[in-house]
């Protein structure tokens, strides 16, 4: 499994599994003003609304990924899909998008104690329709350090969190070292916690619904 890594100055570490595209403090497009305003409108994948129910449920006041740049409209137009996952911590926030077939987890980083300015992002992105095919789930790590002067270690946490289709109950993760956790499944996502000891993912494994193992 390939990694991405990007560093922010705020210590936000995201490193990327599968997928496509990082942004911290700022947000990157692909497509110009222009050419979005031309579009026809998007209509959401059959193909990622019957892999993930989450998209199916009711949206809620919580359902709704803040833009923090002009530029991010694409992110928050009423083309895409968000729904709010499961959180980890209150500074750390998840969200799960669907625009077309292009399904994402994202990931902030927003603390009252760092500088003013955009929140510190990280996202896995890919086509449903591939992660069907190829039998692949959007994995990522992230590494959230709230440390100070004073406490230099103080709230440092590594996490691994991903989005799976439906019919996954839990994941097993093996790391470098031979430890193994399984992280149960919640709303097509999961996370773990590593505490203040980062440890390198090797393997994921996971059963889908008609009971077949995957890997990657």
């Amino acid at each position: 499994m390939a990694f991405l890594q990007s560093r922010s100055r705020r210590s936000l570490t995201i490193m990327i599994g599968v997928a496509a595209m990082i942004s911290v403090g700022a947000i990157m497009v692909t497509r110009s003003g222009s050419a979005q305003s031309a579009a026809s409108p998007v209509a959401p994948s059959p193909t990622a609304l019957s892999e993930y129910s989450v998209f199916d449920r009711s949206a809620t006041s919580a359902d709704v990924l803040p833009a923090v740049s002009p530029s991010e409209v694409d992110q928050t137009s009423n083309e895409t899909i968000t729904r709010a996952l499961p959180p980890v911590y209150p500074a750390f926030q998840r969200w799960a998008t669907l625009k077309g077939d292009r399904v994402c987890i994202i990931h902030r980083f927003v603390s009252s104690t760092a500088p003013a300015g955009p929140p510190d992002e990280g996202r896995v992105c890919n086509n449903a329709s591939q992660l069907a095919q190829e039998h692949q789930i959007l994995v990522s790590m992230a590494m959230v350090n709230n440390a100070s002067a004073t406490a230099p270690r103080a709230g440092l946490t590594n996490l691994i969190s991903g989005l799976t289709p439906d019919g996954v109950s839990s994941v097993q993760l093996v790391f470098t070292d031979g430890s193994r956790d399984s992280v149960s499944v919640e709303e097509n996502s999961f996370v773990l916690s590593l505490g203040n000891t980062p440890r390198e993912l090797a393997h994921v494994y996971w059963t889908d619904g008609s009971g077949q193992s995957h890997s990657e």
